[in-house]
């Protein structure tokens, strides 16, 4: 029991850390692509915080693999029922993002003026980093938080702290926002336990956050208001 709160010691460290390193972020307007700033700007300063955010979250999860590495164990058997809920939930997911990407990214004016190697340079990294980012998260609060609170103090209460925490990074991007993520990270808490793996979360979050943010950074400029002008 001693080690489990050690554990926890650890793991509430690294999400403080990670916490502030999110909180410099957002005074420097690099928390999300909110089309504030010049694109390549933005994507610059996103992965800044994104290679920081693995470094921090991603030492508890390497350092105490032990304690959640069974998660990404290939189940025995195949179940249809879980991998057509999963296919449906990964289509739905991908439906949403695409048609809020596509709305959101017409509030965004295309820069005619961009250098096009340097834009490459920039999103090839940023979307590089986006990946490796979210899959480390996603280790980090659906496989190693959620394990150990589950281990000390049961499914419900382990389910409840893992979204207080990660309503807690929401918190930058608004309550909108912070109060939106809450089903969606119930969603990734349940799929988990319900599958013992936490690659249906990983792919669930890669889906939602590449298709909408792919579209913020692709179709700006191509919505008719744009055209028209």
């Amino acid at each position: 029991m001693a080690s489990d709160f050690f554990i926890l010691g650890i793991i509430t460290v690294c999400y403080t850390l990670f916490f502030l390193i999110s909180c410099v972020a957002w005074t420097k307007d690099s928390i999300s692509l909110t089309g504030s700033a010049e694109l390549i700007t933005e994507l610059k300063g996103l992965t800044v915080r994104h290679i920081s955010g693995i470094c921090v979250l991603g030492f508890p999860v390497i350092s105490l693999l032990k304690y959640w590495m069974h998660l990404f164990a290939v189940p025995a058997e195949f179940s249809f029922i879980k991998e057509l809920v999963i296919l449906v939930l990964m289509i739905a997911a991908g439906y949403i993002a695409l048609l809020n990407g596509v709305r959101k990214s017409r509030t965004r004016q295309k820069n005619e003026h961009v250098n096009k190697a340097a834009k490459s340079k920039a999103v090839t990294l940023y979307l590089a980093m986006r990946i490796f980012f979210l899959i480390t998260y996603e280790c980090f609060f659906r496989g190693l938080l959620l394990t150990v609170c589950i281990d000390v103090y049961g499914i419900p209460l382990a389910i409840t702290i893992n979204l207080i925490f990660y309503a807690g990074i929401h918190i930058f991007n608004g309550s909108a926002e912070m109060i939106s993520c809450l089903p969606f990270g119930l969603l990734l808490c349940v799929i988990t336990i319900w599958n013992q793996s936490v690659i249906p979360a990983i792919a669930l979050h890669l889906t939602i956050s590449l298709v909408y943010e792919n579209c913020l950074i692709f179709i700006p400029g191509l919505s008719p208001k744009i055209l028209k002008s």
